[in-house]
């Protein structure tokens, strides 16, 4: 996990992350907290845009 975290550190997932692909949506900005939890928040919104693409797009 501390590889993960390190290679985050250099290259920011920010230009996949379903957020900003506009696949997951939030009331406010999720990025700077991303940012400052290690990216944590990008693979939260990766679960989540597969779990919604797997069931159909229904919750």
């Amino acid at each position: 996990m501390k590889v993960k975290k390190l290679i985050r550190q250099i290259k920011a997932p920010c230009s996949k992350c379903p957020y900003k692909l506009g696949l997951v949506h939030t009331t406010v900005n999720p990025c700077p907290q991303c940012k400052g939890n290690s990216y944590q928040t990008y693979e939260h919104f990766q679960q989540q845009a597969h779990t919604t693409s797997v069931e159909g797009g229904r919750r």
